[in-house]
């Protein structure tokens, strides 16, 4: 594994003491955090500066390093209050590309824990039946949703359409949210009774009424991650 989009830099990234450049390839967003692959391993805390094109410096503190081979993929928040890093960093928010760039390059949006147990009821788009799913983790544009391998047949695929209700509790929405979604992946983890079912969905389509209210649960968690230095969920 190489960093081969260099052009898909946000600007120049340096850490703040020793002004060291580093070479390094964005693949994720959020309103505070971007992720990034580097070459080189870089330590909790570490401090950092991105010259950002369009809008200045603005300064980062790793809160998350994973090596995934020769490469390492780190977490970087930044503590600026009332900042959105989409603006700021003119990536589109619904799409994740980065604004003014040729290429047709694409962040994905940064996936969450959440902070309370979601239970998504899922259905075959159409369907009368259905089925009770846990969140594992969330983001803006979907869900990673688990189920018990000994649990009936769920006759999910890839790009299956389903029906969603997302019960929020009432923290959000008094009414469960209910978006269409796309099935974008599955899988098996475990053996036997210890195994578990997973199925990664992207929302297709949302009311405007819904899709603000799942944008204040997703700004919640953000919120609760930059007070307590919590990162997201590893891609």
């Amino acid at each position: 594994m190489t960093l081969v989009n260099l052009d898909k830099s946000l600007g120049p990234l340096r850490t703040q003491g020793s002004r060291d450049l580093i070479a390094y390839e964005a693949f994720e967003f959020s309103r505070s955090i971007i992720g990034i692959l580097t070459g080189s391993e870089l330590a909790i805390g570490t401090k950092l500066s991105l010259d950002s094109h369009r809008n200045g410096e603005l300064l980062f503190e790793v809160v998350h390093s994973q090596n995934t081979g020769n490469l390492f993929r780190h977490r970087l928040i930044c503590r600026t209050l009332n900042l959105d890093l989409a603006d700021i960093l003119d990536i589109d928010p619904n799409n994740g590309k980065i604004r003014y760039e040729r290429r047709e390059n694409r962040l994905q949006y940064a996936r969450f824990g959440p902070v309370q147990k979601i239970i998504v009821q899922t259905k075959t788009f159409g369907a009368i039946s259905y089925y009770h799913l846990e969140t594992v983790d969330i983001s803006r544009t979907g869900l990673l949703l688990s189920a018990p391998a000994h649990s009936c047949y769920i006759p999910f695929i890839e790009q299956t359409l389903l029906e969603l209700k997302v019960d929020l509790s009432g923290e959000i929405s008094q009414i469960p949210l209910e978006p269409l979604a796309k099935v974008v992946r599955r899988y098996t983890k475990g053996v036997g009774a210890h195994s578990r079912r997973y199925y990664g969905v992207k929302f297709v389509e949302f009311s405007q009424d819904d899709m603000q209210a799942w944008r204040d649960v997703i700004a919640g968690i953000e919120e609760s991650c930059l007070d307590h230095s919590v990162t997201p969920v590893a891609a």
